[in-house]
């Protein structure tokens, strides 16, 4: 909505009634949010212009509180400083996407919001950062298997882009949360095979066995033994080591991290051990299939 004040009289300082009492009265009277921009010209030839600074100075209201009549003057003396993008916040995404844990996964990008709302950083740095952020957390989810419309994320980013308030902004997030799902995985299992899978999916760098799986689902280590190998084709500890060798494959093509590094994230003690089990079910050593891999080099 603009409201156009014409022939006013100098002697009133109208951008301070209008903060002190029509901005103060909007966000008393009405929750959500509420962007309030101050433009001023002398012609009123300049008006259609006039509006469209308006409307570019809105973005603005991403580094300020709630009720604050945005104006030039105010956006020309912001001294920014350099946007820190947060690196250690992308590397922590890629490990939760890779541990399949979504509450890790929203708790990052909740963080991403916070590092940027924390310093003066240009709210084009700062929609720039969140979007560079998403489109990573996207393409981790793509290399470790996951499925992903990339139309769909194209105009989440696009929203993020043209974004002028923080809502804005995380609820283009969480329609890329939504879109990072792992509950059609195992959907062509049983419930109990479902279940023994996901604790598969948690616990398989602990060494999880097939009694203390059975022990978490109530029942014995012979039934779920037969259903296991009846439903997926393997028994529970072939399972845990197919699992294991997968996220392997997944580090080794996505990550530059070394082979001890890799076992430890996997649940291996002995790099060297784990070399040897990867080379018994793949027909080559990690180092090889990094090599052959078109993952990082």
């Amino acid at each position: 909505m603009y409201l156009i004040i014409y022939r006013v009289r100098e002697a009133r300082n109208w951008k301070e009634y209008f903060q002190k009492n029509v901005v103060t009265g909007l966000c008393r009277n009405f929750p959500g949010t509420i962007i309030c921009v101050w433009i001023e010209t002398k012609q009123l030839i300049k008006l259609a212009d006039a509006m469209i600074q308006a409307g570019s100075l809105m973005e603005w209201n991403l580094l300020q509180p709630r009720g604050v009549l945005i104006c030039q003057q105010t956006v020309e003396k912001f001294e920014a400083v350099p946007v820190r993008y947060p690196v250690e916040l992308e590397q922590r995404m890629r490990e939760m996407i890779f541990d399949e844990n979504k509450k890790g996964i929203a708790r990052q990008f909740q963080l991403v919001c916070e590092e940027m709302k924390r310093e003066k950083y240009f709210p084009k740095e700062i929609k720039y950062s969140i979007i560079r952020f998403c489109m990573a957390a996207g393409l981790n989810y793509r290399n470790y298997g996951g499925e992903i419309d990339e139309t769909k994320i194209l105009s989440l980013m696009q929203q993020i882009t043209y974004a002028i308030s923080w809502k804005q902004i995380e609820k283009a997030i969480q329609g890329l949360e939504r879109m990072i799902s792992y509950e059609h995985k195992f959907e062509q299992y049983s419930t109990l095979i479902q279940k023994a899978m996901e604790i598969i999916r948690k616990e398989y760098d602990s060494g999880i066995t097939l009694e203390e799986a059975a022990s978490q689902l109530y029942v014995s280590e012979e039934y779920l033994s037969s259903q296991f190998k009846k439903e997926t084709g393997y028994n529970f500890t072939e399972t845990v080591r197919k699992y294991r060798i997968e996220k392997i494959k997944e580090l080794l093509r996505t990550t530059k991290y070394k082979m001890n590094q890799i076992a430890g994230l996997v649940g291996y003690s002995d790099p060297k051990y784990m070399s040897k089990v990867f080379k018994e079910e793949e027909g080559i050593l990690p180092t090889e299939y990094r090599r052959n891999s078109n993952g990082i080099s």
